[in-house]
């Protein structure tokens, strides 16, 4: 009898049983009987891969000491989670171009569970001051990310702008607009370069 029980390494949460009395099993390898199935839910550790920039970045922040913080978005849903990122690949595969890093997320409810879809953002708190834009702000071109710009006289300016990371519904400008200069956030498809337009001044929430 002292051979048939199985105490779990970790808490969490097992699947149906795979045998039932009467089975013919075998064990002693990693080819033995699979008897179920545990899967660990408080915490989980959400894995992810980064391109080479973003990995010298947070490889000089972590050099540095800096926590990093993560966001995790699931699905299409507005709902995020917050998680700690806790691991770092020494080394980038040269085949993808990419490194793993890997997120521990508090799941004390376990409404998480392995294998949904998210989105994972890093956030690196800045001392510079960032221009942060709505997401609906921002056009598409042939490849490339464009506002419009309200300029003189009230005539509006076509700009081509590099994007950063998405805070919320949000989106930063890395480098193409200036802070203070007006942008046109609603009716883009109606706008067009060198229209002169009667703009209204509007408060936008940060999410």
């Amino acid at each position: 009898m002292e051979f048939t029980k199985v105490k779990a390494p970790v808490a969490g949460r097992v699947s149906r049983a795979l045998v039932k009395p009467g089975n013919l099993v075998s064990g002693g390898d990693a080819n033995g009987t699979l008897l179920t199935t545990l899967v660990a839910v408080s915490p989980l550790h959400v894995l992810f891969n980064i391109d080479e920039p973003a990995y010298q970045q947070l490889t000089d922040l972590l050099t540095f000491g800096t926590p990093l913080r993560a966001e995790l978005k699931l699905g299409n849903s507005d709902r995020t989670v917050d998680g700690q990122l806790d691991y770092l690949a020494p080394a980038i595969d040269a085949r993808s171009g990419t490194a793993q890093a890997r997120l521990v997320v508090a799941n004390p409810d376990g409404r998480l569970v392995p294998g949904l879809f998210a989105r994972v953002t890093v956030v690196v708190e800045m001392k510079e001051p960032r221009v942060l834009v709505p997401e609906t702000a921002v056009g598409a071109q042939q490849g490339t990310r464009y506002v419009f710009v309200v300029g003189r006289d009230n005539k509006v300016e076509h700009r081509q702008v590099a994007l950063g990371e998405r805070r919320g519904n949000d989106r930063v400008i890395a480098s193409g607009l200036q802070s203070g200069e007006s942008i046109v956030i609603n009716g883009l498809q109606r706008v067009r370069p060198g229209m002169t337009v009667r703009p209204v001044e509007v408060s936008i929430a940060s999410n």
